[in-house]
C-alpha cells in the first residue's frame, strides 16, 4: 500500500509526474484542481542553472500554485547536480527533490545523465548520497534499460 503521507499531511495518492515539455505551471495547476495530491516541474537541468541560463530559471516558476510541488532535475554529475540543487532550493517552494535518470534522449546521454546514469550505478550512488545535505525527499524517476543506450 502507498503512503500517502508527505511532510505531515495526508495526500491523494494520485501524483501528477514529470514530463518534459507538459508538466509547465498551468497544467500543474489544473491537475491539482482535479485533485493530484502533487506535482511534478518538467526535467530541469543543473547545468542551465549553473550557467546562468534564464530559459532554465524561468521553467522553475510555480505562479503561485498550490505545494506540494517536486523539482525535478538532471546532471551528468554530482558536482553540477549539488551545485544546481542549491540553487533551484534558494526558492523555498519545493517540497522534494527528484532526480532523471530515466530520459533516453541523445541530448541528454551524452552529457552522461538521463537514463545513462543507469550505466553508471557508483556516479549515481555519488549523486543521491551527496544530496542527503538539502534535508529534503530525495526520489529517483528510472525506467527500464534499452540496448540502445
Amino acid at each position: 500500500m502507498l503512503d500517502t503521507r508527505f511532510a505531515g499531511k495526508d495526500l491523494n495518492p494520485v501524483w501528477l509526474a514529470p514530463l518534459a515539455g507538459i508538466t509547465i505551471p498551468a497544467v500543474r495547476k489544473f491537475y491539482k484542481a482535479l485533485g493530484a495530491g502533487l506535482t511534478h516541474t518538467e526535467m530541469i537541468s543543473c547545468a542551465g542553472l549553473v550557467h546562468g541560463s534564464k530559459k532554465t530559471f524561468r521553467m522553475m516558476e510555480t505562479f503561485g500554485e498550490a505545494p506540494p510541488v517536486v523539482i525535478q532535475l538532471f546532471a551528468g554529475d554530482t558536482d553540477t547536480l549539488l551545485k544546481g540543487v542549491e540553487l533551484a532550493l534558494k526558492q523555498d517552494k519545493w517540497a522534494a527533490i527528484s532526480i532523471n535518470m530515466a530520459c533516453p534522449m541523445p541530448k541528454v546521454l551524452k552529457k552522461g545523465a538521463g537514463a545513462s546514469l543507469l550505466k553508471n550505478i557508483e556516479g549515481a550512488e555519488r549523486m543521491i548520497k551527496g544530496l542527503m545535505v538539502f534535508q529534503k525527499p530525495v526520489w529517483i524517476k528510472i525506467r527500464k534499460i534499452s540496448d540502445n543506450y
